[in-house]
């Protein structure tokens, strides 16, 4: 099986099974390096799943990981999310955007968007769903709310009616939704 990047070949790869184990032969480059090629086996593990049958599981290959994983990842050699160091999207997120994401991927599901405030109830949603839904969305919208502002507050001064300065936090952005009132 090839792959390739802007259409020019950068690898291939061939699968073996036995019993216990894959045998992975492969060649790799990157960019104008030379060839690779590399072969190695990656063990199996089985594991009964709760209304019968197997599931298979790879072992990482990397001599001190060996953790039980779905799916190997390939750069340069085959393994796991760990030992390529891979994180999810939402890991590398910050806190304020992550409670963002979140309210955000739950109004979606209501068939909104964040643009256009919060959705009337779908149809066919029990109440007690939408009742339960909607603090979730507010406890969220206040965590980025207060997470925001500090990084967002700009000093600001006004004169006072006896002409002394005084100096007030003004916020530049504001996170807020007129929710229903049902």
């Amino acid at each position: 099986m090839p792959w390739s990047r802007n259409g020019e070949p950068t690898g291939s790869i061939k699968l073996r099974s036995e019993r216990d184990r894959v045998i992975l032969s492969y060649r790799h480059r990157r960019f104008d390096e030379p060839w690779k090629e590399q072969e190695y086996p990656v063990m199996l593990e089985w594991t009964p799943c709760n209304y019968g049958g197997m599931r298979i599981w790879f072992r990482c290959p990397i001599w001190s990981c060996g953790r039980r994983v779905a799916v190997l990842y390939g750069n340069g050699m085959f393994a796991c999310r760990q030992c390529h160091q891979l994180a999810y999207e939402s890991q590398r997120e910050q806190p304020y955007n992550r409670a963002f994401s979140r309210a955000q991927a739950i109004v979606e599901t209501l068939g909104g968007t964040w643009a256009d405030g919060f959705p009337d109830k779908p149809k066919g949603m029990h109440w007690r769903t939408i009742l339960a839904i909607v603090p979730r969305i507010r406890r969220l919208s206040l965590s980025t709310k207060q997470q925001i502002m500090p990084k967002s507050a700009m000093i600001g001064f006004r004169f006072g009616r006896d002409g002394t300065r005084h100096a007030e936090a003004l916020v530049a952005i504001s996170i807020g939704w007129k929710f229903p009132t049902w």
